[in-house]
């Protein structure tokens, strides 16, 4: 047998080398003799057997996977005419309103715009910390990427970076079931990578909210770390890939471990592990995890730390308990977005599969009837209570009840993909099994209890079955037929992923509506506010309100700072200043807006303009009068009493009192009368001259207009807010004389209390000279992230207000002196305040640090004042503002100057506008 292949062997040529070293051992042992020429074979026939190896094993298998996964959303998005193929947007819920401007800001921060830092972000909520929000929602290696585009494309930029997370999604489903589980056909193991990275929790809920797909991809590389750990295998390997997971969204990443954990302790179960080997298994992954952890640990704690500081909540979508005919119904195609539970499809055929395991005779009972167990116990723990808080690191979630529904969707295809290892030698009865199964549970759940489905989902599922069953029972009765049926089936199932795809998002478009879309819009809201900046009226020191978009983070996309703030790390402690102030918001404060025209409260937080949509296609910038974004203030006094909170903590504000009580004319012969369910009051008197009404509605039950007396239409409406929400303050515009006659309507649902000290008159003439005398000492401005630093002409002394929220972390110094902060009457402007700041004082430069730890030393106050804020590290280069005459503004506000126009007008600051 030597002599035959040495004969078959060619002598080596130039470029080949030898596959013999000294001492090499002879066939059958000993060393080969001496005199024997060495085996040589070409460099070029080992690369091609490792290119076989590569394409036909797991690389190759977890590449088609990823492959085919990014093809059904292509494929999806291209028939349904989405962006980037189409004109469709893409811009729903949170996707919009958080994820698509929280890239935006990571782009300009790694092109180095001054408005952030990796410690602080201007854009946003009048300026918040940003690191919380990173560990959050942007992650992970895949977010750099961002880089790449330019802002006005920001959105393509989130869909390149949407479909590589989708196709890490089903490469690591690949690598964990060919490693720990068994190889089986590369093919196979494609498509049930596929099938997990299309499954319904991707579609229903990782789509729109990309982090979740961080920890979709976690699951099984987790539970690949967990197999790992059984052989004590791999230990940097596994440490560096936690870290990766972990950095990537720690959140989610807390899900998949627990799902993991669970999913090694089942297969140590099935393998009979003994307990010696267990423990040491679970205390490898413990050691592992913790390593890994601690290496993201200054990245992710700021998120976990802000977390615990967020306003409480109770905001859940959907019923927090879910019968379980309605899980069960969930695991079909085409039911997705249909209700709120949990997204578990994962194509008709590989639940089939999943099913006939535990059919599948030649499967040992106990590994059968162990990981049905495992799969019951995961059903059940996403419904307990108790379990679930455990599973959503005991914390109550905001939205979803499901989302761990991955794990359970990840389980399902490991009972498939051991099924499609082994098939049995009574394969055909083994899947009529299973579709029988299937057949009940469709009936059960689709149609008995009118389960939430679509109208193609009963067809669908009845079609995929009896092609099941028929593909099974011909390669029963001809077996050479395999090589033809298995692809036929296989495209069947990649046939219903996409399908599935197509019709989830167009369930979504129907019923949700697109909340912007930035790729038609960008170029030209930017345009105008590059020519809002170049007027010398924007950022700094001037903010601009996002209004065109309804809620959330759109200030980032736009790179001018805003009020608006949507994240859930806000504080409380700065959800309250905003509360406090009357800024509208849902969520408990979570969500700051929508925000409404209110020139009193620009004119207090630096809002300077208003971008706005009358109508698509078109944009429109509004410019009002307000404070510089650093002005010197009065110390403190007294605040106004006689009117709602909100008006006294805003007069707080103030250098002077700005606002006073209404001097009644006509209004019920007692405060806190009850306007009865479908009547009326009336509701006469003045305010200062030239001023205007506003008034803190709350109505309970019902709903309460404003409008004038004696008219049976129009008005400005208030309806009762949910638990979780702070609505507006109402703006009533009056007459250069200031008097208003009103009718105060209770709608018929309810009777509506009238409380005279809601309402208050702002002296608008008064403000518009502090407003005046503020930009007329403006200082000079270097703000760059963090960083921010005021210089004045001339010795100044007084409180020095910051306008942003008082978070711990500031710290402050005159002319080169180190300031105390001291907030006071919980203001919003202030992290730095010197109450007796030096004759002499013309510099004041602030920095903020992030906090080493949850502070209670302070809550934030209404007035406190600062030190001017920043000068950039190392010399570098920040936004400049530099101080000069008072603005003359637009021609319709320089009779009132700053922010205020007499006359009676339907909107009592008229702005000035300008189109693009």
């Amino acid at each position: 047998m030597v002599k035959h292949t040495a004969a078959r062997l060619r002598a080596a040529s130039p470029g080949e080398t030898t596959g013999r070293v000294e001492g090499a051992a002879a066939p059958g042992g000993g060393q080969m003799p001496q005199g024997r020429t060495p085996v040589r074979f070409p460099v070029s026939a080992a690369r091609g057997r490792r290119w076989r190896e590569a394409v036909t094993g797991t690389p190759g298998a977890a590449a088609l996977a990823a492959l085919l996964s990014v093809t059904v959303m292509v494929v999806q998005a291209v028939v349904r005419g989405e962006y980037p193929f189409g004109d469709l947007p893409r811009g729903f819920d949170d996707y919009f309103a958080q994820f698509v401007p929280y890239h935006a800001m990571f782009q300009r921060l790694l092109h180095g715009d001054p408005g952030i830092d990796a410690q602080f972000n201007w854009f946003v909520g009048l300026g918040q910390p940003f690191l919380p929000d990173y560990a959050v929602y942007l992650g992970g290696p895949w977010t750099l990427l961002i880089g790449l585009f330019p802002v006005t494309r920001v959105e393509l930029g989130m869909v390149v970076v949407t479909l590589l997370k989708v196709a890490m999604v089903a490469a690591s489903m690949v690598v964990y079931l060919r490693i720990a589980h068994g190889a089986g056909h590369p093919v196979l193991a494609a498509v049930v990578g596929t099938a997990y990275a299309t499954s319904g929790f991707i579609l229903e809920e990782g789509l729109y909210d990309p982090m979740w797909l961080e920890g979709v991809a976690a699951f099984p590389l987790i539970a690949l770390v967990g197999h790992w750990c059984r052989t004590g295998r791999h230990a940097v390997p596994s440490v560096l890939l936690i870290a990766l997971l972990y950095w990537s969204n720690f959140y989610s990443a807390i899900m998949a471990t627990i799902g993991a954990v669970y999913l090694t302790l089942v297969m140590a179960l099935v393998d009979r592990l003994p307990p010696r080997r267990l423990g040491e298994q679970l205390g490898r992954l413990a050691v592992r995890g913790l390593l890994g952890v601690g290496l993201t640990l200054p990245l992710v704690l700021p998120g976990v730390l802000a977390g615990t500081q967020a306003p409480p909540l109770d905001m859940t979508y959907g019923p927090r308990n879910v019968p379980l005919w309605r899980y069960l119904s969930k695991l079909f195609s085409l039911t997705e977005l249909l209700d709120f539970s949990p997204g578990l499809a994962i194509g008709t055929l590989l639940l089939i599969a999943a099913l006939a395991f535990f059919a599948h005779r030649r499967i040992p009972l106990r590994e059968r009837l162990t990981l049905g167990l495992g799969l019951v116990v995961m059903f059940a723990t996403m419904s307990w209570d108790v379990t679930r808080l455990v599973w959503f690191g005991f914390t109550e979630p905001h939205g979803s009840f499901f989302r761990n529904a991955f794990v359970v969707s990840g389980f399902l295809l490991v009972l498939a993909w051991r099924f499609l290892l082994r098939p049995p030698p009574g394969l055909l009865a083994t899947v009529l099994g299973g579709g029988a199964v299937l057949a009940v549970l469709g009936w059960l759940t689709l149609i008995h209890h009118r389960g939430p489905h679509h109208a193609w989902s009963t067809p669908l599922t009845v079609v995929m079955v009896l092609a099941a069953v028929a593909g099974v029972a011909v390669m029963a009765i001809r077996p050479g037929t395999r090589r033809v049926v298995g692809p036929i089936l296989v495209s069947l199932l990649v046939l219903e992923l996409g399908l599935n795809a197509v019709v989830v998002e167009q369930l979504r478009a129907s019923v949700r509506q697109p909340m912007g879309r930035w790729y038609a819009d960008a170029d030209r809201d930017l345009a105008l506010v590059r020519e809002h900046r170049a007027s010398g009226q924007g950022w700094p020191p001037y903010r601009l309100d996002d209004a065109a978009y309804w809620y959330g983070n759109q200030s980032g996309l736009l790179g001018e700072p805003g009020v608006r703030y949507y994240s859930s790390t806000f504080t409380a402690q700065s959800a309250r200043v905003f509360a406090d102030l009357g800024v509208p918001s849902l969520a408990n404060g979570r969500l700051m807006g929508p925000t409404v025209e209110d020139a009193p409260l620009f004119a207090l937080l630096g809002v300077s303009a208003r971008l706005e949509h009358p109508e698509p296609g078109r944009s429109r910038v509004s410019t009002y009068r307000s404070f510089p974004l650093v002005r010197v203030a009065p110390p403190a006094r007294p605040s106004v009493t006689g009117v709602a909170s909100v008006f006294a903590h805003r007069d707080g504000l103030w250098d002077e009192q700005v606002y006073t009580a209404p001097v009644w004319a006509t209004r019920p012969a007692t405060d806190g009368a009850v306007v009865p369910a479908g009547n009326q009051t009336r509701l006469a008197g003045t305010c200062p001259a030239g001023g205007v009404l506003q008034a803190d509605l709350r109505p309970a039950g019902g709903a309460v207009t404003l409008r004038t007396s004696g008219s049976t239409s129009g008005g400005q409406r208030v309806d009762t807010p949910a638990p979780d929400e702070r609505p507006a303050p109402v703006t009533v515009a009056l007459p250069a004389t200031g008097a208003f006659d009103l009718a105060y309507v209770a709608d018929n649902r309810a009777p509506q209390p009238l409380a005279l000290d809601r309402f208050a008159c702002f002296d608008a003439a008064r403000a518009a000279g502090f407003v005046d005398a503020a930009q007329r000492d403006s200082p000079g401005l270097l703000v760059h992230g963090r960083h921010l630093e005021a210089t004045w002409p001339h010795p100044v002394s007084g409180d020095v207000i910051v306008s942003t929220t008082a978070v711990d972390g500031w710290s402050c110094d005159v002319d080169g002196q180190p300031a105390r902060i001291i907030p006071a009457r919980a203001c919003s402007a202030c992290p730095c305040r010197e109450p007796a700041a030096s004759p002499a004082a013309t510099r004041r430069p602030c920095s903020r640090r992030r906090p080493p730890r949850r502070s209670s030393a302070w809550r934030p106050s209404w007035r406190s004042a600062s030190s001017g804020a920043v000068r950039s590290a190392g010399g570098a280069t920040g936004a400049e503002h530099r101080p000069g005459p008072p603005r003359s503004g637009p021609p319709e506000l320089r009779a009132g100057h700053a922010i205020l126009a007499a006359g009676a007008r339907r909107r009592p600051f008229p702005p000035h506008d300008s189109e693009g």
